[in-house]
């Protein structure tokens, strides 16, 4: 709802612990993207999650949680460059926090994807032979969501998350 102001649940550290390992790539993000995610989903019922971020200016943090029956989608812009937790921190963020939106920040039912479908797969890359995929979930509503790529994931932990998920994300909708 734009324009409207939501009040986000109180982040405990014990909270935001449980939440770490849904929403951090391979950094921690900014609280803000703990407190979005938290307001959106039941951490206890995530069963396999994803994020993503993007280091530019400006910096994007995704995040994708999945439980038995909701996926959850969250996309934050910062005005910085490579801004995470430990940025964050920082005196002179603190005192001069960039600008932040929240681009899109929402949990739906799994039993209103309409389809999942492959929109584009890219050559075979390194020695362990994957291939990066353009997953896309189509709702009944029509709105079209690209799933995570792998495509600029190089750790290995990172490439080996986003598979549970779209296994989990996969095994949900069977």
């Amino acid at each position: 709802m734009e324009g409207a102001t939501v009040h986000l649940m109180h982040m405990s550290t014990a909270l935001q612990e449980e939440l770490h390992p849904h929403v951090s790539a391979d950094v921690s993000p900014p609280d803000a993207v703990y407190a979005v995610v938290n307001s959106l989903v039941d951490t206890t019922k995530i069963v396999a999650s994803v994020s993503e971020f993007v280091r530019d200016e400006p910096t994007i943090w995704r995040v994708w949680a999945l439980t038995q029956t909701t996926l959850t989608f969250v996309e934050v812009r910062f005005d910085e460059l490579s801004y995470d937790r430990d940025r964050s921190l920082e005196d002179y963020y603190r005192q001069r926090p960039p600008l932040r939106k929240i681009l899109t920040a929402w949990t739906r039912p799994l039993s209103t994807v309409a389809a999942l479908f492959a929109d584009e797969v890219g050559e075979v890359r390194g020695e362990a032979r994957w291939y990066p995929a353009t997953l896309v979930l189509l709702f009944v509503d029509g709105l079209k969501v690209q799933l995570p790529r792998e495509e600029s994931l190089h750790r290995a932990p990172d490439r080996e998350r986003t598979d549970a998920f779209l296994k989990a994300l996969r095994d949900a909708l069977a």
